[in-house]
């Protein structure tokens, strides 16, 4: 009785073509894996863009099919040239379902079931001339370890997260052409070691309850033009020491006017009040940021690049 080999054994059944040429056996290879975790409707940022993977070939009858496979079959490099002008695709696929695909239309898809890694030790130059889409499940780092991080964008950048924090080392610079907006809930600056200076055309400030103003050591409000105060209720002025008024000319009116204890009139003892002026802000001078370009927010300036519809078969089919 002739002896029966291992590679007999393990081969019975199996057609003598490689399921991407005949067709026949296709669940032997990684095409059932590719085609139930092919990623679909994936979200994007724009709550009217998602997009979807491209088709992963399956095993199909073609006799203008090339394919370099492992012993056992698991691993292939398929390359077919169907069509008149031999278009064709090119796969390499792994028996994970790891795969690189570069399909009809010259389309090309890498899509790891495993970890993906992608280094080099010289420059890394990445350019679309569409759009970039990137969805990631866990946590997204970027870290430059040498120069400056540099980003610059024509339309309009938007950014919506749970919470923000930025750290600056040095300074923190916001420059805006037109205006700074900002909301919140609370809202708290600290200027720890130096001053904290603002300049405007106008300086409105509101409370909708209390304000409180307090400093620690001399406090002065200062004008080139009248200073007006003025209350629906009672206006309160207290002072521990001295309380020091000066006018080219004082006038008080009240229904009724009170001054208690001892009134002293025209003895030269009111003096100068000694209040020093009020110190100018000082800000940083900044140069003029460019000007305004398209928006994307409008539609206007949208890229026009749409992806190709691709050429090869959905994977319920195993025939050309």
């Amino acid at each position: 009785m002739p002896k029966i080999s291992k590679d007999h054994v393990e081969n019975f059944g199996r057609p003598p073509l490689s399921p991407y040429m005949c067709g026949e056996q296709p669940t032997s290879t990684s095409a059932p894996i590719q085609g139930a975790a092919k990623a679909e409707e994936v979200a994007t940022p724009n709550s009217d863009l998602t997009w979807n993977e491209p088709d992963i070939t399956v095993p199909q009858r073609s006799m203008n099919t090339v394919v370099f496979q492992s012993k056992r079959g698991g691993n292939s490099v398929v390359v077919n040239d169907e069509g008149a002008d031999g278009d064709g695709y090119i796969l390499i696929t792994h028996h994970s379902g790891s795969v690189v695909q570069i399909d009809q239309d010259g389309t090309i898809l890498i899509k790891s079931f495993g970890d993906t890694y992608n280094t080099t030790e010289g420059l890394h130059y990445q350019r679309s001339a569409g759009d970039t889409n990137q969805s990631v499940g866990g946590e997204w780092n970027v870290m430059v370890e040498g120069g400056s991080g540099n980003v610059s964008i024509n339309g309009d950048l938007n950014i919506e997260c749970e919470n923000f924090a930025l750290t600056a080392r040095g300074k923190a610079t916001f420059n805006s052409g037109e205006g700074i907006e900002m909301k919140g809930a609370k809202f708290s600056m600290e200027a720890h070691t130096d001053n904290l200076d603002l300049i405007a055309k106008n300086v409105k400030i509101g409370a909708s309850e209390t304000f409180s103003v307090l400093s620690k050591g001399d406090m002065s409000l200062g004008t080139e033009s009248n200073m007006n105060l003025k209350g629906n209720g009672e206006i309160r002025v207290d002072a521990s020491g001295e309380l020091k008024m000066k006018g080219s000319n004082a006038r008080i009116r009240g229904d009724v006017v009170y001054i208690d204890d001892v009134v002293r009139l025209a003895e030269g003892g009111a003096g100068a009040t000694g209040i020093d002026d009020a110190v100018a802000p000082v800000v940083s001078t900044l140069p003029s940021p460019p000007g305004r370009r398209l928006s994307t927010n409008s539609g206007v300036g949208v890229t026009k690049v749409r992806p190709k519809a691709g050429g090869i078969s959905g994977r319920e089919i195993d025939d050309v």
